[in-house]
C-alpha cells in the first residue's frame, strides 16, 4: 500500500513540475532557465498564439512572433493579456501580425523592448503604456495611428527609441514627448506632419542624438528649428524634394556627423557645404547629380570635415573624377558609384584616394577589367562591379584585387 501511494506522489510531482517545452512551430534557444523564443518559420493565429503562450516557461526572456517570408498567408492576432505572466520578459516583438490593438492592462515589468511593427493599431493611449516602466525602445511604425494624444507615452521615463514611421500621423498633440529626458532617437518617416508641430517636439527632447523625416514632403528644411537639438548626430532627410544642399541649416548641428540626403532633387554640390559640422558619412544617393555637364562639385564643397564615406548611388554621372571631391580626397575610405552611366574603366574615379579601401561600382555599363590596375587598388578590401555588362574577368583578378574579401559577380 505504501509503495502504491508513493508511486501516485511520485507521478503528481512529476507531471505538476514537467519541464517546459519548445512549442512545435517555434525554435527556442535555452541558457539555463531563460528562455529566448522565435516563432517566424509558420503562420499563427489566435488559437496557435494562445497554445504557444502556455507551453513557455515563466522564465521568458524574449519572444519573437512574425510570419515566414518565405511562403504564403499571414499571422492574424489579438493582444493576449496572458504575455502577462512572464514578469521577466525582456523583448517582446510582434510583427506583422494584424493586431488591431493594444491591451490598457499590460503588465510587463521587466520589458525593455516592445516592436510591434506593421500591425493594424489605430489608437495608442497612456493607459497602453502604464504597465512597463523600463521600455527602452518602442517601435510602433507601419501601423494606421493617426492622432496621439497628450500624455501618451507619459510613463515611459527609461524610453530611448521611438519610432512612428509609416502611419498618417498627421497632427501633434501639445508636449507628446514632455518628460521623456532619456529619448535619443526619434523616427517620423512617412507621416505628414507640420514642420511646426515637429520644432514643438524639440523643445522637449534637445538631448536627442538621431532624428530620421524621410519621406515627409519637405521642400525645405529652411523652417526646421534645429538648433533646437543642437547634440543631434545622425540626421535622415531623405526622400522630400529638397532641391539645395540646406548647408545653412546645418551649421547649428556641430555634432552631425551622418546625414543622409538620398532620394531629393539636389543637382550640385555648393563650397562650404557642410561646414562647421562633423559629418563623415554622408549619402547623396538618388539625386540628379550628372544632369549638368561636368563637376557637380566646387572644389570647396567639403572643406573643414571628416568626411569618410560618401554615397554617389543611382544619380546620372556618365563621367566621374575623384579630384573633384576636393578636401575629402585624402581621407576618404569608402565611394559609392553604383547605378550610374558609367561605361568604361577609368582611372579617374579613384587615382587621388589616398585612404580608399571600399569602392562601388555596381549597376553601371562597364564592360571589361583591365589586365593591369593603379596599385592603390591593391589596398581595397571590397570591390563590387556586380550588375555591369562584363562579359568575363582576368584570369589575373586575384592577384589585381588581393585584399579584396568580399566576393563580386562578373554580370
Amino acid at each position: 500500500m505504501f509503495c502504491y501511494v508513493f508511486f501516485l506522489w511520485s507521478f503528481f510531482v512529476t507531471s505538476s513540475f514537467a519541464l517546459p517545452s519548445c512549442p512545435s512551430l517555434c525554435e527556442c534557444d535555452q541558457k539555463d532557465s531563460s528562455w529566448n523564443v522565435y516563432c517566424r518559420k509558420a503562420v499563427i493565429n489566435d488559437t496557435v498564439y494562445a497554445e504557444v503562450l502556455n507551453q513557455l516557461p515563466l522564465t521568458l526572456r524574449s519572444l519573437h512572433i512574425q510570419p515566414p517570408t518565405n511562403r504564403g498567408g499571414s499571422n492574424k492576432l489579438r493582444w493576449n493579456d496572458n504575455i502577462n505572466r512572464f514578469a521577466q520578459l525582456r523583448v517582446l516583438r510582434l510583427i506583422n501580425c494584424q493586431i488591431p490593438a493594444m491591451s490598457r492592462s499590460i503588465r510587463l515589468p521587466s520589458l525593455e523592448v516592445l516592436d510591434l511593427r506593421s500591425n493594424n493599431i489605430e489608437h495608442a493611449t497612456m493607459s497602453n503604456f502604464g504597465g512597463m516602466p523600463k521600455l527602452r525602445v518602442l517601435d510602433l511604425s507601419s501601423n494606421h495611428l493617426n492622432i496621439l494624444p497628450t500624455g501618451v507615452f507619459t510613463y515611459l521615463r527609461q524610453l530611448r527609441s521611438l519610432s512612428l514611421s509609416n502611419n498618417t500621423i498627421s497632427d501633434l498633440s501639445t508636449n507628446l514627448l514632455r518628460g521623456l529626458n532619456s529619448l535619443r532617437v526619434l523616427r517620423l518617416d512617412r507621416n505628414p506632419i507640420p514642420i511646426e508641430q515637429i520644432n514643438d517636439l524639440f523643445t522637449d527632447i534637445s538631448q536627442l542624438d538621431e532624428l530620421y523625416l524621410n519621406h515627409c514632403n519637405l521642400s525645405s528644411i529652411s523652417l526646421l528649428a534645429l538648433d533646437r537639438i543642437p547634440q543631434l548626430r545622425q540626421l535622415g532627410i531623405g526622400g522630400n524634394d529638397l532641391k539645395h544642399v540646406p548647408s545653412k541649416e546645418m551649421r547649428s548641428l556641430s555634432q552631425l556627423s551622418v546625414l543622409d540626403l538620398s532620394y531629393n532633387s539636389i543637382q550640385e554640390i555648393p563650397a562650404c557645404a557642410l561646414c562647421n559640422t562633423n559629418v563623415s558619412k554622408l549619402d547623396l544617393s538618388n539625386n540628379l547629380l550628372g544632369i549638368a555637364k561636368g563637376s557637380q562639385f566646387n572644389e570647396d564643397a567639403f572643406r573643414n570635415i571628416p568626411l569618410r564615406h560618401l554615397d554617389l548611388s543611382f544619380n546620372h554621372l556618365d563621367e566621374f573624377d575623384s579630384k573633384w571631391l576636393g578636401w575629402a580626397q585624402e581621407e576618404l575610405t569608402s565611394i559609392a558609384l553604383s547605378g550610374n552611366l558609367m561605361k568604361h574603366f577609368d582611372e579617374v574615379w579613384t587615382h587621388s584616394l589616398k585612404s580608399l579601401v571600399h569602392l562601388e561600382m555596381a549597376y553601371n555599363h562597364i564592360k571589361y577589367i583591365p589586365v593591369q590596375l593603379p596599385t592603390r587598388y591593391y589596398h581595397l578590401t571590397s570591390f563590387n562591379i556586380s550588375g555591369n555588362e562584363l562579359s568575363y574577368l582576368p584570369d589575373n583578378i586575384n592577384n589585381l584585387l588581393p585584399n579584396v574579401k568580399v566576393s563580386f559577380s562578373s554580370s
